[in-house]
């Protein structure tokens, strides 16, 4: 059975701010601080503020980015390269049937 809330085994993650929210205001993303260990593939750090890790985490998304890194990944490394090449040659058509042209003078 899994912890829900109100268990004993429950755990719930804190958000910290940096400013006091006295008044129930939103807090800006700005004062919202990253407190894990490092996140390698969006580097994202420790304390880093939430601003800063959407920033980084769109950042990641940007498709000229993330199809640089595709091909780049493809072209370095052979098991992903066989795989890749795999996968396209599965799904490619080929066509059999050749047209010619003839003009007539």
């Amino acid at each position: 059975m899994s912890c829900i809330p109100g268990m004993p085994c429950y755990t719930q993650n804190v958000v910290y701010s940096n400013q006091c929210d006295a008044c129930n205001q939103p807090t800006s993303s700005d004062d919202v601080s990253y407190v894990a260990s490092n996140l390698p593939n969006t580097g994202i750090n420790f304390k880093d503020s939430l601003t800063l890790a959407l920033q980084k985490i769109d950042a990641e998304f940007d498709p000229i980015t993330l199809a640089s890194t595709i091909l780049a990944t493809i072209a370095t490394n052979y098991q992903t390269k066989a795989l890749f090449c795999n996968l396209v040659t599965s799904c490619a058509t080929f066509s059999t049937t050749t047209s010619t042209t003839t003009t007539q003078p």
